[in-house]
């Protein structure tokens, strides 16, 4: 379809502006920032993504990059994180803190999350004959986990992938604040087979009483930013973390690992997994096939 003259294709009109400018306005919007003069602009862009979004899943628009996670011991791919990414014809990439605050206003936020359990789980199987023993790791919101039937969805997904459970993980944030029934429904995952990782561990509002539930934390990418050298604050607080994890038994994972120093540094306190740009960007999935076949030549 050809563009109309907003820059738009079909749904609501966009005012005519440049791309800067409306990235700058769909960021503005998604975070409730409007200002006087952009305020109706922004709110008919937020009306057209909303529609946008709506397509995109309709249409498989939406598409899955996979950025692998590295074993320390062995320096072998121990398993892969899968990350949503949304292509928009308008905006370009869609970043993943923008495409999920649209996800939750439009009500697809469930839906979405549905579909990249399925569409990671399936593409899992694939790379496991190529490699029986790697992991895929899929975030999974709170607003999933308390969804009345997501129980009945997981098994439904490992049922129609054939998927080994004791090949996903999922990836539960660590600010969401867990209750009682939150916990059985841990259990629950936990006695299918399925391990759970609890992600951005060492935030402000970590707490500490549900880790009996995760099999791995991952530590924050900020936290791991922090490390300069080994005299810094920031690492003596890294080091208290691994103590704590190797004392209960959780394995460890670093995310956001950058650079040799951060590498060596976590490696010398025993870190058991790391992911980042140090060992490889986010991938396709052309582009993970071909770092699995050439992990195995």
């Amino acid at each position: 379809m050809k563009a109309d003259e907003t820059g738009h294709k079909g749904g609501v009109n966009v005012p005519n502006t440049n791309k800067l400018s409306i990235r700058r306005m769909l960021s503005n919007t998604l975070r409730g920032v409007f200002t006087p003069n952009s305020e109706k602009a922004s709110a008919l862009l937020w009306l057209a993504l909303q529609a946008d979004l709506k397509k995109a899943l309709k249409n498989k628009q939406l598409s899955l990059n996979y950025q692998p996670i590295m074993d320390v011991q062995t320096d072998k791919i121990y398993g892969m994180e899968a990350l949503l990414r949304w292509h928009h014809p308008d905006f370009g990439v869609i970043p993943p803190i923008d495409l999920f605050s649209a996800a939750e206003a439009t009500g697809l936020a469930l839906s979405i999350g549905e579909w990249v359990l399925q569409e990671a789980c399936s593409q899992a199987v694939k790379w496991h004959e190529l490699n029986s023993h790697i992991k895929i790791f899929i975030n999974l919101s709170i607003a999933q986990l308390r969804e009345a039937n997501f129980l009945e969805t997981l098994y439904r997904v490992l049922n129609d992938t054939k998927i080994d459970p004791k090949l996903l993980i999922l990836e539960l944030p660590q600010t969401a604040s867990l209750g009682k029934e939150d916990v059985l429904i841990l259990d629950a995952i936990s006695k299918s087979g399925v391990g759970l990782s609890i992600d951005d561990f060492g935030t402000a509002s970590s707490t500490w009483h549900s880790l009996k539930s995760f099999g791995i934390i991952k530590i924050d990418n900020a936290m791991i930013q922090m490390i300069n050298h080994y005299q810094d604050d920031s690492t003596k607080i890294v080091s208290a973390i691994f103590a704590m994890a190797k004392h209960l038994g959780i394995k460890t994972l670093a995310e956001g690992v950058e650079t040799e120093a951060q590498h060596q540094f976590l490696k010398d306190k025993k870190c058991d997994l790391m992911q980042g740009f140090y060992f490889n960007k986010p991938l396709s999935v052309d582009e993970f096939t071909q770092l699995l076949m050439s992990s195995h030549k």
